[in-house]
């Protein structure tokens, strides 16, 4: 099996926050894998009930990296 995966830095955005992070881009893939380092640097995580972002401290914007 061939495997030509290439990292590549992508900004990532939720409501009015965003962060930048290196990604593994896979070609032919629809889904997005996004980890930890991502959400941490947003403020926000995933409902684990739901399966939904929310904000870390509700709504409320902590934080807005630049």
């Amino acid at each position: 099996m061939d495997r030509n995966y290439s990292a590549e830095y992508v900004e990532v955005r939720w409501k009015d926050q965003n962060t930048a992070c290196e990604t593994v881009v896979i070609p032919d893939e629809e889904e997005v894998l996004l980890g930890a380092y991502p959400l941490e640097g947003m403020d926000i995580m995933v409902h684990p009930k739901r399966q939904e972002i929310i904000g870390a401290y509700g709504d409320k914007v902590r934080n807005v990296v630049k």
